[in-house]
């Protein structure tokens, strides 16, 4: 039997936010703009860079993530554990944010940081040796279908590709009990340098 810890509470805790975030966008229409990301949103709605991945209106978005979350959420939560887990679910949906910020769009959803995890998956296993290149055709799958729903929302997957294969190379290189500490800091920079381009670039 397994224990508690074993079960990835963290997937299933971001899939119940990505279910409140589209009940939330049932209630109120307009309260969507309160969790959504659109250029300078941070400036007046700074907790957004973080909300945006649950800001589901669409249901079959919000199903969609929602069953990609599931099967990759869990394997790479296994993999990687909880915390390094969601720092990467949390720095892709960063990097769609940046992105979006410097670019314009909207972030919308978990979609953007979804295809995060799916790069991040990619290049950990390449990197563990293994033949992987098949999940290329679910990454491609993936990005035509997301922009087609999403309505061409490429500027975010720009973003969450390129954050997510930062943190995929700070987990590569800094894997060794002994780095744990240099990781954590690499990581924290990693966030802190998103949010300081995101919030620069709406004051300005």
């Amino acid at each position: 039997m397994s224990s508690s810890s074993d079960k990835p509470v963290a997937t299933y805790a971001l899939m119940g936010a990505s279910v409140l975030g589209f009940l939330i966008s049932l209630i109120s229409g307009t309260a969507i703009y309160a969790i959504a990301y659109l250029q300078g949103s941070v400036a007046v709605y700074p907790w957004t860079i973080f909300t945006a991945n649950f800001a589901n209106t669409s249901f079959i978005s919000v199903l969609f993530n929602l069953l990609a979350l599931f099967f990759i959420g869990r394997t790479l939560e296994s993999m990687l554990g909880r915390g390094r887990f969601l720092a990467l679910f949390f720095l892709s949906g960063l990097g769609a944010v940046v992105a979006t910020e410097l670019l314009g769009g909207a972030v919308v959803g978990a979609s953007s940081a979804i295809f995060g995890l799916l790069i991040a998956m990619f290049v950990i296993q390449r990197n563990m040796g293994s033949n992987n290149y098949g999940l290329l055709i679910l990454v491609g799958l993936y990005l035509v279908y997301s922009v087609v729903v999403d309505n061409g929302a490429w500027v975010g997957y720009v973003g969450a590709i390129v954050a997510a294969a930062l943190a995929s190379l700070i987990f590569v290189r800094t894997r060794r009990i002994s780095q744990v500490q240099q990781q954590r800091l690499l990581l924290g920079g990693l966030g802190a340098v998103l949010i300081v381009i995101a919030v620069a670039h709406a004051l300005v």
